[in-house]
This record gives C-alpha cells, structure tokens and sequence, in this order.
C-alpha cells in the first residue's frame, strides 16, 4: 500500500509517535516513516530533488511486498 507523504507527516504533526502510528497502521514501517521525513526535509530545504530508484523488498510475500522509493539531492 502507497501512503501520501502528507497523511504520514500528518500522523506525526498530530503528536503521535512512531510506536503509535505503527500500531495503529501496521502496514507502515519505522523506515516508511522515516523516509517520509527526508523527503519533507529534502523538499524544505530548497534543494532540487530528483527520483533516482525504485525497489522492491526482497523475502516478504506479496501481499506484504512493498517499494521503497529513493530520492537524493540534484545539483545542476
């Protein structure tokens, strides 16, 4: 399941902790959570960003199986 980069800062905007939105949304995990704050961060700080990959976790079924996508820094 994708979430929106907004829901999951909402989630923590609203005070919640990591252990709280993982226990109500186990389909999230601390490093979904995580990601979804370096990206705000990356946005915020002004900085280009590009997508550079995409990838698949390996050993988890498919029902589990989730991308992860990473961004970095672009300079010009």
């Amino acid at each position: 399941m994708r979430w929106p980069v907004e829901v999951v800062l909402d989630l923590v905007g609203s005070g919640m902790t990591m252990d709280e939105i993982i226990a109500d949304h186990p389909e999230l995990e601390r490093e979904d959570i995580v990601a979804c704050l370096h990206y705000a961060r990356l946005l915020l700080s002004g900085e280009p960003v590009r997508h550079v990959s995409e990838s698949s976790k390996a050993g988890q079924g498919s029902s589990q199986r989730s991308k992860q996508a990473r961004f970095e820094r672009c300079y010009p």
